[in-house]
């Protein structure tokens, strides 16, 4: 166990490397992999490595024997919100107390169709509580777009959105609101676990220079009367557990 206690951050951080496809990286791993820091670093094909600040994590190796790994993150960066409880399981993950910031312009290292849209602004992730499995998620979770704002337009920002996820087992029921913007997108949708199909339907409205957004809002489709236009988004999204 001694030696097990002192293998070196350097590891992990290799290992995160390899399992992300060095989408996500430790820089500068310090502690050994029960215990330690690094700087959170996410990266992608098109856009260069960006700093998700600093952060410690905290492992118990002692639970394996139960059949469970606990790994606390938190946080060294003032300027950035990083807090999650993980659980992990041989069949199943439990997330709680997560509160996550990072740049929405780090979205295209996840999703890289999204560099066309050069967004901007804050995200936001919170989750008292979420159990994930293959084909089933358990709980409730919020992601915040603060100050969104994209190149497409001279509009910026176009307002705060807030998207909901709550499920009991293997379907998802999704919600998009605006709490406040000239861009109103609401919405709602449905996600099977079991196939992975997401199906969503919304709407998009001018709340004001409805001219100065008519660029994004062609994006969506025909205009309806008054700007608005209605979308709906079809795909397929797995949980890979």
């Amino acid at each position: 166990m001694l030696l097990a206690a002192t293998v070196p951050a350097a590891w992990l951080a290799w290992g995160v490397a390899r399992v992300s496809d060095n989408r996500v990286l430790l820089d500068a791993p310090r502690g050994s992999v029960w215990q330690g820091q690094a700087t959170l670093i996410l990266q992608g094909q098109h856009i260069p490595p960006r700093s998700l600040g600093g952060f410690s994590w905290r492992i118990n190796p002692f639970w394996l024997v139960t059949g469970r790994l606990p790994v606390f993150l938190r946080g060294t960066d003032p300027q950035r919100r990083l807090q999650a409880d993980i659980d992990l399981h041989l069949e199943k993950v439990f997330l709680r107390d997560v509160d996550v910031q990072f740049p929405a312009d780090v979205i295209p290292a996840l999703y890289p169709p999204a560099l066309f849209f050069n967004l901007g602004g804050e995200l936001r992730l919170t989750t008292s509580a979420l159990e994930l499995k293959r084909g089933a998620v358990t709980g409730q979770a919020e992601l915040y777009w603060q100050a969104a704002t994209t190149s497409l337009v001279k509009v910026n920002p176009l307002g705060d959105y807030r998207l909901y996820l709550s499920s009991e087992g293997a379907r998802a029921t999704l919600k998009l609101e605006t709490p406040r913007g000239a861009l109103l997108l609401v919405g709602d949708g449905q996600w099977d676990m079991t196939s992975g199909q997401l199906d969503f339907n919304g709407i998009a409205r001018p709340l004001g220079r409805a001219a100065d957004l008519e660029p994004l809002l062609r994006a969506f489709g025909r205009d309806q009367g008054g700007g608005q236009r209605s979308f709906a988004a079809s795909t397929r999204v797995l949980l890979a557990m």
